[in-house]
């Protein structure tokens, strides 16, 4: 589609688009060429609540439950990840879906972090190339990626007052490689902003993270986006760097306008956001019909990764087993295998085995 200006839109829907419609879309005009565009969580595979309202997330569409990343990593293959981005995108097609919130790719600090089978590895190198891996497959198609948690998402306990205090080297060595890498070997549509603290500034506030590295340092032209409740002081975030600020169940653009009328929002950002935010809407094109059976096709897929991402160790007589001996599992775990995490990377599989 053509990429409708800023100037042929008001500054009340100007302000609308930095806030989401709902829990799950940004604010279209049609009228005006702005078609309404729509995202999807999709960590292990795509996750489409059946219930639209941002609490419940009992339920959602069926789709297949890919290995984590965790494991994926272990693979060593960006080919086999840029491959799983494609299948990705055929079912993103077939649901309607403009973007998926994916890949994550922050450093596994600790191994108690809630999330940590949502990212590849505890190495920048490895968790840069095989996220970039996942988003050219995914775009490769037509479908957005979006890199996430931007940045030092270390843990989950107290994820919206946490600080992750670390110096410069650290931080650009360790915690902003693999998201130095994916950007610039992916080009990824969105980078979502995360909750915690970073010495100090949220990471919605934090001009340092936002302008100086993401915008001026790696030269990124895409939308910048909260992580879902992350941003901490709206109109300040918007300043700082913050495109577009999600989920939203109110209508926000009153303040918005109020605080652009009165030079609290600066109009230099505002402009750049909001022209950010139609471009990327403008990527939005018209999808080639899918193969209803892309479904097999990517489970197959997903059956292959786990074999290729298997690790076999050999013993030398370390462990006291043989495979003469017989086994007995026991616990919850053998008669229902946890298969994948929750949340926003619950599926819904199409086919378990």
């Amino acid at each position: 589609m053509s990429e409708t200006k800023n100037g042929e839109l008001t500054l009340e829907e100007k302000c609308q688009l930095l806030y989401g419609d709902g829990a799950w879309r940004i604010h279209g005009f049609p009228k005006k060429g702005v078609p309404v565009f729509e995202m999807h969580d999709g960590p292990i595979g795509l996750r489409i609540p059946s219930n639209p309202k941002l609490d419940d997330w009992s339920e959602s569409a069926p789709a297949t439950c890919f290995p984590s990343p965790a494991l994926l990593a272990c693979s060593w293959d960006p080919s086999l990840e840029e491959e799983i981005g494609r299948k990705l995108a055929q079912e993103a097609i077939l649901r309607h879906t403009d973007m998926v919130l994916s890949p994550g790719i922050n450093i596994k600090r600790n191994p108690l972090c809630g999330r940590n089978f949502e990212y590849f590895s505890e190495d920048p190198l490895l968790s840069g190339k095989m996220g970039a891996a996942f988003i050219r497959g995914l775009q490769e198609k037509g479908v957005g990626a979006c890199l996430k948690h931007f940045a030092c998402n270390s843990q989950e306990k107290d994820r919206m007052v946490n600080d992750s205090i670390l110096d410069l080297r650290a931080l650009h060595e360790i915690y902003l490689k693999g998201f130095e890498i994916a950007i610039k070997e992916g080009d990824p549509w969105a980078v979502m902003c995360s909750y915690n603290l970073i010495n100090g500034v949220y990471a919605s506030d934090n001009e340092y993270l936002l302008k100086d590295v993401l915008r001026k340092r790696w030269g990124y032209r895409g939308v910048v986006m909260s992580d879902w409740g992350a941003t901490n002081r709206s109109i300040e975030s918007h300043n700082c760097g913050l495109d577009l600020e999600m989920p939203s169940t109110e209508k926000l653009y009153p303040a918005l306008k109020k605080a652009y009328q009165e030079g609290r929002l600066a109009h230099k950002e505002f402009e750049e956001s909001t022209g950010r935010i139609l471009k990327m809407i403008a990527k939005k094109a018209a999808k080639a019909p899918q193969n209803p059976d892309a479904y097999l096709e990517s489970w197959a897929l997903a059956q292959k990764a786990v074999e290729e991402s298997a690790v076999l160790l050999k013993n030398n007589k370390a462990l006291p087993y043989s495979f003469s001996d017989d086994y007995c599992v026991i616990g919850l775990g053998a008669e229902h295998p946890r298969i994948q995490g929750a949340g926003s990377s619950g599926v819904n599989p199409t086919k378990v085995e």
